[in-house]
């Protein structure tokens, strides 16, 4: 028995980013939850949280949904990167842990695995040695999210330069397999983006990529063709 499932899922978060300790081979970097948001939309479910929301004003779902994006603001992450943007290790989000596969599905965006793959594509995005207008290169990462492997391979090409900002766009492909015997099946798809990015700091001004992922997967005997939508975009203040 098969069926198809589109789903459409935007996450927005404030993050703060605090440097706490560098050497030449690592930064060591503290990020707090300030707000988080998620909207996701599909057949089987749909719903819109905010953690700027009164959760009194909830009900239901929502207000389950909510309560679980609400648990995230306020915990800090330690994160240690490598010089290359590369994540080496990540701690401190607590997750209480579910039987409940859509509260699990949210609970993975923002928790540590969700963060590492996030990270990774945030910031394994240098290369490794000097480029030129017009240059490209590749980084690619691996991750298990949510019980599911996930290949990530990225392009980058510097576009332009305009005084102490670089343009640089990407090309992500990915693929989605099951991690154990309990998931099988193949999802993959490509995502497009822009990155601008301060040459002096080495950090990301803004960055925004769209795109997404399709496949069928089997479970619990039961074959599903998914299509998922995804969205990110990242902004820096100071």
């Amino acid at each position: 028995m098969g069926m198809f499932i589109p789903m459409d899922m935007v996450s927005e978060m404030v993050i703060e980013m605090t440097a706490t300790e560098r050497t030449n081979d690592e930064v060591r970097m503290n990020f707090s939850y300030l707000s988080t948001a998620m909207e996701v939309t599909s057949p089987m479910m749909t719903f819109k949280v905010d953690s700027e929301t009164d959760i009194a004003t909830l009900s239901g779902f929502d207000r389950e949904m909510a309560e679980v994006v609400n648990a995230f603001v306020g915990q800090t992450m330690s994160i240690v990167f490598g010089t290359d943007g590369s994540v080496k290790s990540i701690s401190g989000v607590e997750v209480d842990h579910t039987f409940n596969p859509t509260i699990a599905m949210v609970q993975s965006q923002f928790g540590e695995d969700g963060m590492r793959q996030m990270f990774e594509q945030a910031f394994n995005i240098y290369p490794s040695q000097e480029v030129r207008v017009g240059d490209s290169w590749n980084n690619n990462a691996n991750v298990v999210v949510q019980g599911m492997n996930t290949s990530i391979q990225t392009t980058y090409t510097l576009t332009s330069i305009t005084g102490n900002v670089a343009a640089i766009d990407m090309i992500t492909t990915m693929t989605i397999t099951g991690a154990d015997a309990t998931m099988t099946g193949e999802m993959s798809g490509e995502a497009t983006g822009k990155i601008e990015l301060d040459i002096n700091t080495g950090m990301i001004i803004s960055s925004n990529q769209e795109g997404g992922v399709s496949g069928t997967l089997q479970a619990g005997g039961m074959s599903v063709e998914m299509e998922m939508i995804t969205r990110t975009t990242m902004a820096l203040e100071r």
